[in-house]
Parts: C-alpha cells; structure tokens; sequence
C-alpha cells in the first residue's frame, strides 16, 4: 500500500474533539476503533462525567472554515491509563484497521494524524524510537502503561490522535509530548494557584506560568513523543465496553 492510501484510511477514521464555548473549542483527537465508537485520551475531556454529551468533527466535511459536528457522549474512561471511548449515534465514519503492536520495533515507521495546537488536521512522521513503559503526568496516565517513544515531536491537540504503521493500522495512541510540565514544576504552579487564587488583575497567571513552562519543556525535549500500544487500547475497550 502506497503511502498516501494509508494516510487516506487513517484520515478517514480520525476525528477532532470539539469543545464549544472554549476560545480553542478543538481540543484533541480521536479515532474509530469499532462501529460507532471512538476512542481519545482521557485528559482531552478534562474530566467530563460519563454520558456527557461532546461534539465531534469529521476533516472531510469542514467547509470554508465551517466545521459540522457530530453528537457524541462518553461511555466509559479509564483514567489510570488515559483512555476514553466515544459513542457516536450514526455510522458516521469506518473503524480503523488495527495492527499487531507486538511486531512494532524500534526503527519502524510510522505516521500520526491529528489536530496539533487545535488547527487543521495535520500528519506527521518519524520512527519508533523505543518500546517502553510511559511517563505518568498529572491528568493523564497514572499507572504502567505499556508504549513506545516516537522520534518525532507532537503539539497539543494530538493528543487522542492516532499513530499508524505503512498499512494505515493503527498501532498506537498520542499521549503526550514535550509539552507535559515535569512534575518537579508543578510546586510552582501550585504556589501560585493556592496563593494567589491563579487570578491577578484579571490575568490569569497560572495559564501564563504553565505556557512559560511548556515552553520551556519543548525546547529541551524537542523530538520526544510517547504513544499508547493499540492492543492496550484493545484490551480497555474489550473490558468496559462489555
């Protein structure tokens, strides 16, 4: 399969998460792993209770800047590991093909698509780096995951999105990337939220602390990007969507 097919059958099961009222109101990714069920990251929701109702985005169907949207609502989460699973009301777009993490080695190429800091739907590439364990962060994974590091570099708004092998299957999960605060920065943060009440002459400083910080991060960790396997993407989807 030529490369461009494969990234057409990636495109097309791939979703934008869509939060109305925010004044970035696309916040991530997501991908059809199953008729009518999409799976994100679970820190793209922020949290939203199970059966809250979430907008989704199909790239083929924007329009001169209008995007159309798809009701959605959250069935499940798994927290510890980062994942949520979607339900969507109509066969609105094909379940992706899945591939066999377990011959993922390191040097294999692969593809991501996404919707970095919030914008059009936009694909990248590298290689597997490593097969590891991931690094817990605040809101997201909180447990051994199993995943590898890609040697490339994603931007907010990947999150959920997915990573393909050269078949256009799915074979992993953007998590994060240089921009997660390491934990050793996060006392800052706090001081200044309990402090000061993260507010100061209308600013909001605790968002302007954290930016500075990400900042910061993605310049000393430029071509770090960690994803989660498919088949523990499998294997929470099998036991909670039972």
């Amino acid at each position: 399969m030529g490369f461009r097919k494969a990234v057409a059958l990636a495109k097309q099961s791939t979703v934008a998460i869509v939060r109305p009222g925010l004044q970035q109101p696309i916040v991530g990714a997501g991908v059809f792993v199953a008729p009518r069920v999409v799976v994100t990251c679970n820190h793209v929701l922020q949290g939203v209770p199970e059966g809250t109702s979430i907008q989704v985005a199909l790239d083929s169907e924007w329009s001169e800047g209008i995007v159309p949207t798809h009701d959605a609502r959250l069935l499940a989460a798994d927290p510890q590991r980062d994942l949520a699973f979607l339900g969507i009301g109509s066969d609105v777009a094909p379940p992706v093909g899945v591939g066999q993490p377990g011959d993922c080695t390191p040097g294999d190429s692969v593809f991501w698509v996404g919707h970095p800091f919030g914008g059009l739907l936009a694909v990248g590439s590298g290689v597997i780096a490593t097969l590891q364990t991931l690094p817990e962060f605040p809101g997201g994974i909180a447990t051994k995951v199993l995943g590898f590091r890609l040697d490339g570099t994603t931007q907010q708004g990947n999150s959920g999105g997915g990573v393909f092998d050269e078949e256009g299957r799915l074979v992993g999960l953007n998590d994060c990337g240089p921009y997660i605060v390491r934990p050793q920065l996060l006392a800052h943060l706090r001081a200044v939220q309990t402090g000061a009440r993260a507010v100061l002459a209308g600013v909001d400083v605790l968002a302007v602390l954290r930016t500075i910080l990400e900042d910061l991060a993605a310049k000393q960790m430029a071509g770090f990007a960690y994803a989660i396997r498919a088949d523990v993407i499998c294997e929470a989807m099998d036991r909670l969507l039972k």
